[in-house]
């Protein structure tokens, strides 16, 4: 991955490589799979226990899904 060049990342982490065996999902996905809804997702990312979105696109994120983890 190449770092972004737009300035206003947010709560977003830059990430350079995700080591295999884990995933990227996008949000839905992380509702199906954890039963959460989107605002407790983001409150989790806030408060430090979910991880945070990283950019996988100019306009697009993903949560990293451990493998292993469970919903």
């Amino acid at each position: 991955m190449t770092a972004s060049t737009h300035s206003n990342t947010g709560a977003y982490q830059h990430v350079e490589r995700i080591q295999l065996g884990n995933r990227l999902l996008r949000r839905r996905e992380v509702e199906l799979k954890t039963g959460k809804s989107r605002s407790s997702i983001y409150k989790g990312v806030s408060d430090g226990t979910f991880p945070a979105p990283v950019p996988i696109g100019d306009n697009s994120v993903a949560c990293p899904f451990f493998h292993g983890e469970r919903g």
